[in-house]
């Protein structure tokens, strides 16, 4: 496609394409509790801008009707490090990309400057800087970061290999609720087979002792998938 149109992109990338009703995913949305909506306003750097609209270009005009939603969020790519002694090539996250893009002509900027430059805010930038600067490759002279500290790009960084990847940031707390989500669908689903395994087996045998209707969900195909505990089964009685 960039050859029939004669479109030079400077960054490679490799796409995915994912059909949004098969997949679990979704770009971040202002005003959402997933902790992704800090990032809802983010801007792509521009060194990224003229790949990301060739592809649109060539999806869009080979799939007629179909609409792309880039989820920059969950993107990751690599950037050389290009002013050192050794080329270090380091991977990292988008959002991480964009934060030390900020410094590609500038060796100090504040941290409000990056925030308006990536369009990332609050604790998602205070994530994202953070990880750079436990790996050394941005430094700060307070230990405590806010609007108006300064971030300098370390040139005098060095690592044993030439190629590593930066620590993704994690939130923990919406962590915990998404297990804790997980574990409650989970059960109710569990809870469903158990229910509808009893039903089948009644429909059977119409009338069943309560311990060999116990065995026989016991004996029950479905139930070899997880294990459960007679208080479980119990309680779907």
């Amino acid at each position: 496609h960039l050859d029939k149109t004669h479109t030079s992109v400077h960054v490679s990338m490799q796409p995915l394409v994912l059909q949004a009703g098969s997949w679990p995913l979704s770009a971040p949305q202002a005003g959402s509790n997933n902790g992704n909506s800090e990032t809802s306003s983010f801007i792509l750097p521009p060194i990224l801008q003229p790949s990301v609209e060739a592809f649109e270009e060539y999806y869009i005009g080979a799939h007629n009707g179909r609409k792309l939603t880039w989820l920059f969020n969950m993107s990751h790519g690599e950037l050389r490090l290009t002013y050192l002694d050794k080329p270090y090539i380091v991977s990292m996250s988008v959002h991480q990309m964009s934060v030390l893009l900020c410094f590609q002509t500038k060796d100090s900027v504040k941290l409000s400057v990056i925030s308006l430059a990536t369009g990332i805010t609050g604790d998602a930038l205070l994530r994202n800087v953070r990880s750079i600067v436990d790996a050394n490759i941005l430094t700060t002279p307070t230990k405590e970061l806010t609007e108006t500290s300064e971030l300098l790009l370390n040139k005098s960084l060095t690592c044993k290999r030439l190629r590593f990847r930066l620590a993704t940031p994690q939130v923990v707390k919406n962590a915990e609720k998404e297990a804790e989500s997980v574990s409650n669908t989970v059960t109710h689903d569990r809870k469903y087979y158990m229910e509808c395994a009893i039903v089948r087996i009644m429909k059977t045998r119409k009338v069943l002792k309560h311990n060999a209707l116990i065995s026989e969900v016991g004996l029950c195909s479905w139930f070899s998938w997880f294990f459960f505990r007679l208080g479980f089964l119990n309680h779907g009685l």
